[in-house]
């Protein structure tokens, strides 16, 4: 089928059969209009979005920790406190809760510690050569020699 002299208006589209609003290429007012809005649009996302991505990114680098073979991680939830010992990778949601990174101790042959749990107030001693890692709720005393009789 061939087109002749037809008016631009009439042309008809391939896909459906019906005549298309404009000659191919000259999209006219309605293309000026809904450009106009379309940058509005993309304009405000920008703006308002561009602010929610960096929120998101910025907490989940945040909630994503690495740690070596000799670190402890202690975080202190709403109700509750634990202990995430390395190597590995430990989550947390930091709006929900606090974060610690503390070295493990690591004993030698003529060394030991007193460690006392804060919660029940018990003490044990931890003798080397080990390397410690320390309870939610342990504290260790400063460093202690053997005496070998």
């Amino acid at each position: 089928m061939e087109v002749v002299n037809q008016p631009d208006s009439m042309l008809l589209n391939p896909e459906d059969q019906r005549p298309a609003r404009y000659a191919q290429g000259n999209f006219g007012r309605a293309s000026a209009v809904l450009t106009a809005a379309f940058k509005k649009r993309c304009c405000l996302y920008c703006v308002l979005g561009l602010p929610v991505i960096s929120i998101i990114v910025i907490l989940f680098m945040h909630s994503v920790i690495f740690l070596q073979p000799d670190d402890q991680l202690i975080v202190q939830g709403l109700s509750d406190k634990w202990v995430v010992n390395g190597p590995g990778l430990a989550t947390c949601f930091p709006l929900m809760t606090s974060i610690e990174k503390r070295k493990a101790i690591k004993i030698d042959q003529q060394s030991f510690y007193i460690v006392t749990d804060t919660l029940s107030a018990k003490l044990r001693v931890e003798a080397g050569p080990q390397l410690l890692f320390l309870k939610a709720f342990d504290e260790a005393s400063e460093e202690m020699k053997k005496f070998v009789l």
